[in-house]
């Protein structure tokens, strides 16, 4: 797991706590999963590449035969009032470019909570209802005429 997404995980786990985990992967040609618990880390950053391993624990009567290579699915913090958006919706990293309700083009501040490659996750700066642009726009000025193709909201 890289270190910058360590803040995603439930506070106090390095202390005691834990974080639920899903592993899957295949065997025998049939697709697995299995629940564990990630009860904690290596303790040590590699300095490159800014991974860090964490060890997690399943079952006793179940569990991945020895080697088998997994996929974790970590259970993490659950985030409230947030907005979805898809990641090219973002304009130079932390703007959103909305269309008021005046069809002019306002270019918003937000706070990226977490960037994926199929959705961006707001924390703050964007409302309900909120016009969200998504296609590429040639020229940007803060107040310019848009004609808009839809009439589609952050959600």
């Amino acid at each position: 797991m890289h270190d910058e997404e360590l803040k995603f995980l439930p506070d106090g786990l390095f202390n005691g706590g834990s974080a639920n985990v899903i592993l899957s992967g295949e065997f025998a040609g049939k697709a697995h999963e299995w629940l564990a618990t990630i009860r904690r880390s290596e303790g040590r950053i590699d300095p490159q590449t800014r991974l860090i391993t964490l060890v997690a624990r399943t079952a006793s009567d179940s569990s991945p035969p020895v080697g088998q290579f997994v996929k974790a699915t970590i259970l993490g913090k659950e985030a409230h009032q947030v907005f979805v958006v898809p990641p090219k919706a973002l304009h130079e990293k932390e703007k959103l470019l909305l269309v008021n309700p005046d069809k002019r083009l306002t270019i918003q501040p937000v706070q990226v909570l977490r960037t994926e490659p199929a959705r961006a996750i707001i924390s703050q700066g964007a409302n309900p209802g909120d016009r969200v642009i998504v296609s590429p726009l040639e020229v940007i000025i803060e107040g310019m005429q848009i004609e808009a193709e839809s009439d589609q909201a952050a959600s």
